[in-house]
């Protein structure tokens, strides 16, 4: 399944990847980032137990979500007591952050017009000299 930016909402209240997913999702992707290669389920849940009210359960499901959206993507493992599956981050952070930057920007032209791009360009101007406005 390929990442959709479409298939987020944004809470403007809240910061970070929290914006776009739930805390618990955030976490994990966040955790699966910075985990090189991949995690199992119980190494997901070993690192946010601690962090997180979450059941071993829980975190499947909240991973199964992820996949869905095309965020992760899995592997499956035989093991001892069955099939286990190996999750990996499908996008970068990066990868993430732009096309949800892309999609942010592309409803606030639809909703605003010429306007939206006049303050993006304008932005953009001033953070190419250290944030400071430009002189007039």
């Amino acid at each position: 399944m390929a990442f959709n930016s479409d298939n987020f909402s944004v809470s403007l209240k809240k910061e970070g990847l929290n914006a776009f997913l739930n805390h618990a999702e955030s976490d994990i992707l966040a955790f699966l980032w910075q985990k090189e290669g991949g995690a199992l389920v119980k190494q997901v849940y070993a690192a946010l137990k601690g962090s997180h009210k979450l059941s071993h359960v829980t975190v499947c499901i909240y991973l199964d979500r992820l996949f869905q959206k095309g965020l992760v993507d899995r592997k499956p493992l035989a093991g001892k007591g069955g099939l286990k599956y190996w999750y990996f981050p499908k996008v970068s952070r990066e990868e993430f952050g732009k096309t949800l930057a892309h999609r942010l920007a592309q409803v606030v032209r639809d909703a605003f017009g010429s306007a939206t791009a006049t303050y993006f360009a304008k932005e953009a101007s001033n953070s190419g000299n250290g944030g400071k406005k430009a002189k007039k």
